[in-house]
């Protein structure tokens, strides 16, 4: 990933790069980066294997929570609301809401790496 003083020597070197009309974008592009010592190898590619690590832990959880949920709807589907919920009734219902705030939590740092 780029630092933040990569990434302000980088803006930099395109506004002052970008009047030269002569130049294509790619000799634009390989000029601000060798100036500024940023690796183009190291743009991005950091962003994508996180991004893909990401999508894979939600896909896991999604399907972690498909299959408690299919295992509560099987257990509790005939619900007696003149009773309180039974001890293992609230924990599957703690641990859906844990693996529902995880999914979240990975989607909101999906967006964020995808912004960058």
């Amino acid at each position: 990933m780029t630092t933040p003083k990569q990434k302000s020597c980088l803006s930099k070197e395109f506004r002052k790069l970008k009047k030269k009309k002569t130049m294509g974008q790619k000799q634009k592009v390989a000029i601000a980066l060798s100036v500024c010592k940023v690796s183009k190898n190291k743009i991005g590619s950091t962003n994508e294997s996180e991004i893909k690590k990401l999508r894979d832990k939600k896909e896991k959880l999604i399907f972690q929570f498909d299959e408690l949920a299919k295992v509560k709807k099987k257990l509790y589907s005939n619900i007696d609301i003149s009773k309180p919920k039974s001890i293992d009734e609230k924990e599957l219902d703690i641990k859906l809401n844990k693996i529902a705030s995880e999914i979240m939590n990975t989607i909101v740092l999906e967006g964020k790496l995808l912004k960058k």
